[in-house]
């Protein structure tokens, strides 16, 4: 079924088609146990989950468990597109705060994270809104190196955590 699903989801992007995938309660489980028996879900399986039509939390907090810096950057850019909509995406709809579960998971996963994948997960940190905050100590605490300032991406990353660190002042404050 999830083989299926990301065929069609390739077919459509081929059309320039932006797919959204119903979240039926069979592509639901058929993930679900995909997520929770594997520790490098497939590339298939992670861009399923990216198109389902609406947040499942479930899936969300199957992604965060097993999101870490072990995983190839790829995938773990996938999962971090995943969280952002499962986690993300349904805590803007509920209007509930985040779990201190996925607060300390997260914060965990961006003290190893690699820079490549830090310029998508500042963006899940940037998007936490007020609890943003919990991450202050451990992006003040990333090493960048000389050669990391000629890197666009990482130019990038680093004015980011600078904005969030402005923001944070102001709080503190």
């Amino acid at each position: 079924m999830i083989h299926d699903t990301y065929e069609h989801i390739i077919s459509q992007l081929k059309q320039n088609i932006r797919p959204r995938i119903p979240n039926t309660p069979e592509l639901l489980d058929a993930l679900e146990r995909e997520l929770e028996n594997t520790t490098t879900p497939s590339e298939a399986t992670l861009c399923v989950v990216s198109h389902l039509a609406n947040p499942n939390k479930a899936i969300g907090n199957l992604l965060v468990r097993i999101i870490s810096s072990s995983l190839p950057t790829e995938i773990q850019i996938f999962i971090l597109d995943g969280i952002q909509k499962h986690i993300l995406d349904e805590r803007m709809i509920s209007g509930d705060r985040l779990d201190s579960s996925f607060l300390m998971t997260f914060n965990t996963y961006l003290e190893t994270a690699p820079k490549p994948a830090l310029h998508f997960a500042v963006g899940i940190v940037e998007n936490c809104g007020s609890q943003s905050i919990f991450f202050r100590n451990t992006l003040k605490a990333i090493q960048w190196g000389f050669m990391d300032a000629f890197k666009q991406e990482n130019r990038s990353t680093i004015t980011r955590i600078e904005a969030l660190e402005k923001r944070w002042q102001k709080i503190v404050k």
